[in-house]
């Protein structure tokens, strides 16, 4: 059956409406927006089967295995009786063709429900039409972006695979989703996401959790420098915060399989467990044998930037389109790599120009004698607010500068002042012909990337 015009307009407007809301929703969980970026297609399924037994289905936009999924149906239900209990058979089949169809793509499929949303505006039997979402994916992007330790990150696996979304993508926000998401990853996140984030939030003496805990669940490696005589229950959390501030960078919290705090160690000698490292107020990390697997604010996850980890050499290839071979990257990768580890966040500006702006900039930072920095200075040097100012080399010629820019660039209100700052910094230098590279690193451990041939810069 053909659509008229008006129920085209209606299916056109609701299609663009649902891309809009995954675009929205998923930025907050990748500032990169890599799950969007991922996605080829989303698709309106509807499913008549008052039409039976040919089953109608209707795509929009216009899906090319549309016929082998009518077939299909209509070869599995040719003698079943239809009610709510069978609609998720529909889904089945719909799966069973695109995998033996279409080897270029996967999938994510909705469970099936009654049209209240997508209908034709001419169809006053909607009642008897169902209608599923498809989220269409490249497979070899979805496999180079989500790739994390040689399988998909756990979090977009699970996304996948336990989010109802025949009643979650109507939602007005996703929050609940991801958070739900993140208790799905692992047993110890299930049972104790509460915990850490009311731990996160908690004050001792006024400063913010740094601490860490390191959950060895049943191992028996007990090789504890204190070890205490009666275990502390997770869910004690003004008692663990306490505790808490006698860990650092070398010494964490033990949790044992009860999730009890039994004693603090080293953490060199827990390296392939499970940590949680908590940098701030209602900010904590997981990380797993030693890889971020993802950062949590506000109870909301962030992905890290690469999954796949090829940032260094994203770096490494930026630094090539902008200097060609006029750079040192052992240097400048030890600097960014080194600043990466600051909790709070920073900023790294790589300039051919650097010794001019450090003149032109000088009553907005602190000018030094210009100076080859290793690791050890840029983690001290980074502890301030404002941005490292270098040369292609390494060459530091500023600290703590306060960026100018062009205000007449569009930032953007979901991210914060650095990124914004580093924005308008990135459009100032373009606009002067001068070639740079600026990296932000947020407090969430999400790095982006300037450059003049940035998108956002042309």
């Amino acid at each position: 059956m053909e659509l008229s015009s008006k129920d085209i307009k209606v299916y056109k407007s609701n299609h663009k409406e649902l891309k809009n809301k995954f675009k929205n929703e998923f930025m907050k969980i990748s500032h990169e927006n890599i799950i969007f970026e991922a996605i080829k297609e989303i698709y309106m399924v509807e499913i008549d089967f008052m039409k039976g037994p040919e089953f109608e289905v209707m795509c929009y936009p216009d899906f090319s295995y549309k016929s082998n999924i009518e077939k299909n149906i209509k070869d599995k239900f040719e003698n079943h009786w239809l009610n709510q209990g069978t609609f998720s058979w529909f889904k089945w089949c719909i799966e069973d063709v695109l995998k033996k169809n279409d080897s270029k793509h996967l999938y994510w499929y909705s469970e099936p429900s009654y049209a209240n949303m997508l209908r034709r505006t001419s169809d006053e039997n909607y009642n008897h039409t169902i209608y599923f979402i498809l989220i269409q994916f490249e497979k070899n992007k979805y496999h180079d972006l989500f790739t994390f330790e040689g399988d998909i990150h756990p979090f977009i696996k699970e996304l996948k695979s336990q989010i109802q979304w025949e009643y979650d993508y109507k939602r007005k926000k996703y929050d609940e989703i991801f958070r739900r998401t993140i208790g799905k990853v692992n047993k110890f996140l299930y049972d104790n996401f509460d915990h850490l984030n009311i731990i996160s939030t908690l004050q001792y003496e006024g400063s913010a959790n740094k601490g860490s805990l390191i959950y060895i669940g049943e191992n028996k490696n007990n090789d504890l420098l204190l070890e205490f005589i009666k275990p502390i229950e997770l869910k004690s959390h003004t008692e663990i915060r306490k505790l808490l501030q006698m860990t650092n960078d070398k010494y964490s919290l033990i949790i044992n399989d009860d999730y009890k705090i039994i004693g603090i160690g080293s953490i060199n000698n827990y390296k392939n467990q499970k940590r949680i490292v908590f940098s701030g107020h209602f900010h904590w990390k997981y990380y797993n044998e030693g890889e971020l697997v993802f950062s949590c604010i506000k109870s909301l996850p962030i992905l890290p930037l690469n999954l796949s980890k090829k940032e260094n050499n994203t770096i490494e290839e930026k630094l090539e389109l902008v200097f060609d071979k006029e750079y040192s990257y052992d240097t400048l990768s030890k600097i960014i790599n080194s600043a990466k580890k600051q909790n709070h966040g920073t900023m790294v500006v790589i300039t051919e120009n650097a010794e001019a702006e450090s003149k032109r900039l000088e009553n907005s930072g602190i000018c030094i004698n210009p100076i080859e920095i290793d690791e050890d200075i840029t983690n001290c040097i980074s502890e301030i607010d404002g941005a490292i100012l270098l040369d292609p080399f390494g060459i530091c010629h500023q600290i703590g500068v306060i960026l100018d820019g062009n205000s007449s660039i569009e930032g953007d209100s979901s991210r914060g002042a650095r990124y914004n700052s580093g924005l308008r910094y990135g459009q100032f230098l373009k606009n002067e012909n001068v070639n740079f590279i600026i990296i932000i690193i947020s407090e969430d451990n999400y790095t982006d990337i300037f450059t003049p041939y940035n998108k956002v810069f042309q």
